[in-house]
């Protein structure tokens, strides 16, 4: 017992979540919510657990979707400007028009953010998730959600941000369709 509780102090310090930050956003018919945490796991990097939602009411389809993510994310090495990036795996739930097409993936893909040292406050920010038939289940064929924004710091810990964001199913057999397609505007705060 008392090597176990050993064990598990010295881990302990790599288990602290170090900063958390929620991210909100709106369109005329979507909302979308995340909750990610610096996990403390990784040395010289930062390994970042996420999870989220989206739900979409549009013309197309009622959608609702949850996620569970892993992000491991560092300095991009960019010479005159800040930027960090960030390779990852997220798990997706997915649900259209309340039942008649549910399913998941496993996505892969990445994230980045950019920011010029002389205009720190403005930056552009992306992110893009795949999952293939091979690692989509259910109803759901294929996964596919990307997005971009322009984002200005308020305060230091607090942006604000526009941008533009789809995500796009595939269903067997072979049809396609965009569940969530437009601009949102939301902001982005860490604590």
């Amino acid at each position: 017992m008392r090597k176990t509780l050993l064990m598990l102090a010295m881990l302990a310090p790599g288990l602290v979540f170090a900063e958390q930050s929620l991210d909100l956003n709106l369109s005329g018919d979507a909302i979308r919510g995340e909750f990610s945490s610096d996990t403390g796991l990784l040395p010289n990097s930062n390994g970042k657990l996420s999870f989220g939602g989206l739900y979409s009411d549009d013309d197309n389809a009622d959608f609702t979707m949850g996620h569970l993510g892993l992000l491991v994310t560092g300095d991009a090495g960019a010479r005159n400007a800040l930027v960090n990036a960030g390779l990852g795996v997220r798990l997706v739930g997915l649900d259209v028009n309340g039942g008649d097409a549910n399913g998941g993936a496993v996505a892969l893909g990445g994230a980045v953010d950019a920011r010029l040292p002389a205009f720190n406050r403005i930056g552009l920010g992306a992110y893009l998730y795949y999952a293939p038939d091979v690692s989509a289940f259910g109803d759901i064929d294929k996964f596919l959600e990307y997005a971009a924004n322009i984002n200005y710091e308020l305060i230091r810990n607090a942006y604000v941000y526009v941008g533009a964001r789809q995500v796009r199913l595939g269903f067997d057999p072979g049809s396609e369709m965009s569940v969530d397609t437009g601009a949102h505007a939301g902001f982005h705060l860490k604590f």
